[in-house]
């Protein structure tokens, strides 16, 4: 499963020669995306969280909400949230409004607001002890880092529209918050590492929208990201890690439901991508757009399968 992350990409590329000789030959783009990316397994745990996440949702939507199933991006894990009596009404709205936007934005929003949350918890020594956490946060950034990979190096599976725009002035922006103050010299800005970016990046006011800052010139949603991130960390630990790793998992539905056909039979050729083995088990349990029922509500039933 290939991994990009963003603020891990914004740290390491800084300027030198020969990058600015592959900008020269409007190679450096191309270059980004092999060199930056990884690669991890497919976990057993991530799995089973998938295969069971999917199992419920199965047995528990009606049959006339099946068909909409592939239109949702998050609506069905925070539902909950919206349900808890202590949770400001203001952060319920920054979170709803984050699933609210085009896609390729939900990624980047999300995607950041995972890496903040993962490296301030680590730091807050939330993880400690906590197994059933860990196993979340994982899974959260693996699909985060998935996502954000097939938005930056297959953008026409996911949107249409102006994703790597959008990514482009995000990293711009970042890049530019990392390494362009002038309060920090040289040696300071070489040993930045993620977690202190991340509490940089939490410092900034953010109660003035990002937009009334910055202008509708810049795409970027660098502080909208960070926003959702604070917003995310006003929920208790175990609540603010499974609504996001739920939220995850319905956009990881929503993109496989949304790859053409044909991507995914020339996946298959080739092994298969994560996308495609989501794609045929949505198929499987008669789940979203891919599954046709011509008249009355038929359901698929449902077959185990030990391993996959």
């Amino acid at each position: 499963m290939a991994q990009y992350n963003l603020i891990d990409f914004c740290l390491k590329d800084r300027p030198s020669r020969w990058k600015k000789f592959l900008k020269l030959i409007k190679m450096k783009d191309k270059f980004d995306k092999y060199w930056y990316r990884r690669y991890v397994d497919v976990s057993p745990e991530l799995k089973e969280f998938m295969f069971n996440d999917l199992k419920s949702k199965w047995q528990s939507i009606s049959s006339a909400s099946y068909r909409h199933f592939s239109t949702l991006r998050g609506e069905l894990a925070l539902e909950e949230v919206h349900q808890l009596p202590n949770y400001d009404r203001e952060y319920v709205k920054e979170l709803d409004r984050s699933i609210e936007v085009e896609f390729d934005e939900t990624i980047i929003r999300w995607h950041i607001a995972t890496d903040v949350c993962w490296k301030l918890d680590s730091d807050d020594n939330v993880i400690k002890n906590r197994p059933d956490i860990e196993k979340m946060i994982t899974i959260c950034e693996n699909v985060s880092n998935y996502l954000l990979y097939i938005l930056v190096s297959r953008p026409f599976i996911l949107t249409a529209g102006i994703g790597q725009v959008r990514y482009g002035d995000t990293c711009a922006e970042a890049s530019n918050f990392f390494h362009g103050n002038e309060d920090y010299d040289k040696e300071t800005i070489i040993s930045l590492d993620s977690l202190t970016v991340c509490k940089r990046l939490v410092d900034v006011e953010t109660d003035v929208a990002p937009m009334d800052v910055k202008g509708d010139r810049s795409k970027s949603v660098l502080f909208d990201g960070v926003k959702l991130a604070k917003a995310l960390r006003k929920l208790d630990d175990e609540q603010r890690w499974k609504t996001m790793s739920l939220v995850w998992m319905e956009m990881l539905y929503y993109a496989a439901s949304h790859c053409r056909g044909n991507y995914h039979a020339q996946r298959l050729s080739t092994g298969g991508e994560l996308l495609t083995l989501v794609w045929l088990l949505m198929a499987h349990l008669g789940i979203g757009d891919q599954y046709k029922v011509e008249a009355g509500h038929a359901r698929a039933k449902l077959s185990v399968v030990a391993d996959w």
